[in-house]
């Protein structure tokens, strides 16, 4: 019912996610980071935007099955 994802401050300060899901998901909340955007990339694939990365500390996403 929700996926819950640890990044540490590594890598790009924006950037994507792809997750397979056959039920849309939904933004619950983001700590560190904010999600720009949750968008259909085709059949049962969502991307997730990521931007506002925050060196010096993990980031938190939240996101619920809908």
């Amino acid at each position: 019912t929700s996926v819950k994802l640890e990044l540490t401050d590594a890598g790009a300060q924006e950037g994507s996610l792809t997750f397979y899901s056959t039920k849309p998901l939904a933004v619950v909340k983001a700590e560190n980071c904010e999600i720009a955007s949750v968008e259909s990339a085709g059949e049962n694939l969502w991307q997730v935007n990521l931007t506002g990365r925050q060196f010096g500390t993990k980031q938190i996403v939240l996101l619920s099955v809908q």
